[in-house]
C-alpha cells in the first residue's frame, strides 16, 4: 500500500533532496517495502523513506532543462 501513496507525489526519473541529510538525487524505483530508490550524483542507489524526500524538479522538466543547456551548448547554424 506505501508504494501506491508514494507514487502519488513522486515517479521514477524526478529529482529529488534529501530533508534529514545532505544531498539527493534522482529516483530510480520504488521497493515493496515502501522505500524510495534514489540514485546519488555518484551512482549509488539508496534506499531512502518516502518522508524524508522532497521532489525538486520533475522528470520532465530536468528534460527542458538539459534541452535549453544543449541550445545553448550548440546554437542553430544560420
Amino acid at each position: 500500500m506505501p508504494a501506491l501513496i508514494i507514487n502519488m507525489y513522486m515517479k521514477i526519473g524526478d529529482k529529488v533532496r534529501f530533508l534529514d541529510a545532505e544531498g539527493g538525487g534522482i529516483v530510480k524505483g520504488f521497493d515493496s517495502k515502501g522505500l524510495v530508490l534514489v540514485e546519488d550524483e555518484d551512482g549509488f542507489e539508496i534506499p531512502t523513506i518516502a518522508s524524508q524526500c522532497v521532489v525538486v524538479s520533475e522528470e520532465e522538466d530536468q528534460r527542458q532543462d538539459q534541452l535549453f543547456h544543449d541550445a545553448a551548448l550548440f546554437p542553430l547554424a544560420r
